[in-house]
């Protein structure tokens, strides 16, 4: 568990789950996967959910709806016989401060898994984790509170930056772009300077 901060720009790890091929006489295929979110986190939180093999290879991208993410994959992901295999959810998040992402696989049957060789389904069970030995998988570990919100301050494009008459009025001196992301927040204040590089300014500007 740890605290991670809105950033709708960038890929973040939220939470891993590990499958074992243990007790088979074939290998099988993963075709899909679908996790629901225990936290507080709405579905408008997080975008662009990915399910990672552990090679890297990202096998599928979903969306969060109705708190549940359902991964399908276009080409199933073969897990031999005895293998142990390890996979990594990531995801954009966008919003949400103070409120939490905990992905869980709630059923056994959220897991389609079927034979490579008979194609018959399998239901897994859960692992031997001494917090985690029955479904849901998951919900006493990755809990991943959003941080709170950040704000930036750019100078936009069309700022003006050519020479003012004096006496002029209603003269746009700046332009500015604020951004508020992960909290909606309230502007109560702002301070500015004027500052010169060769002549000092006489008189007074209103």
């Amino acid at each position: 568990s740890s605290t991670l901060n809105v950033d709708a720009a960038s890929q973040q790890e939220l939470t891993k789950f590990r499958i074992i091929e243990s007790s088979s006489n074939e290998g099988m295929y993963l075709h899909s996967l679908t996790i629901y979110n225990q936290g507080s986190g709405a579905d408008a939180d997080v975008k662009d959910v990915q399910l990672i093999a552990q090679d890297g290879t990202v096998l599928a991208t979903a969306q969060q709806s109705g708190k549940s993410v359902v991964f399908t994959l276009s080409s199933p992901y073969f897990i031999d016989k005895g293998q142990t295999k390890d996979f990594t959810i990531k995801g954009k998040i966008v919003d949400g401060a103070a409120r939490t992402i905990n992905y869980v696989v709630y059923n056994d049957y959220d897991i389609d898994l079927r034979g490579s060789a008979t194609g018959v389904s399998i239901l897994p069970t859960a692992g031997s984790n001494s917090n985690d030995t029955t479904f849901p998988v998951g919900n006493n570990y990755n809990i991943q509170t959003i941080g709170s919100g950040t704000l930036t301050l750019n100078r936009t494009s069309d700022s003006p930056s050519s020479a003012i008459t004096p006496g002029s009025s209603a003269v746009v001196l700046a332009k500015f772009n604020v951004k508020p992301t992960g909290e909606n927040m309230e502007l109560r204040q702002i301070k500015f300077a004027l500052t010169t590089t060769t002549t000092d300014l006489t008189g007074t500007v209103y």
